[in-house]
């Protein structure tokens, strides 16, 4: 009986991993061509890092005082880090082609937190998009 017991057990714990791997890559997607159609809508966060998301699909934000560099991520809907990108973003290069980035890494439309991480600081500020 004990050995049954074990083996139900066993089984209910793959299908429960296998789920939740089903939901940790949804936002993969196969069709490239519809990201490619992707309606771009212009944010402005309003937030302390003045973020601004335009219409071309291009992230920006104010310089933080302080800041030695600055650190993005991707937040899924439950507030989850699903990406990062960390080179390159300088005091003088506050710029990330975010849309192009998010078509290369093939996330589909959804709803993302986008959020800004000011380096050697208490700082950071985050948008949903």
């Amino acid at each position: 009986m004990k050995m049954k017991s074990k083996n139900l057990l066993i089984a209910f714990l793959m299908a429960l991993a296998m789920l939740i791997s089903v939901f940790a890559i949804t936002p993969l997607t196969a069709n490239a061509a519809s990201r490619a159609e992707r309606e771009i809508v212009a944010v402005d966060s309003g937030n302390s890092f003045n973020m601004r998301l335009s219409a071309g699909g291009v992230l920006t934000w104010d310089e933080v005082t302080g800041a030695t560099g600055y650190k993005v991520a991707l937040l899924n809907s439950m507030g989850q880090s699903i990406w990062e990108w960390d080179n390159d973003l300088t005091n003088n290069s506050r710029v990330l082609p975010f849309i192009v980035e998010m078509d290369d890494i093939k996330y589909d439309s959804g709803q993302y937190t986008i959020e800004v991480i000011a380096k050697d600081t208490n700082k950071k500020a985050s948008m949903s998009y």
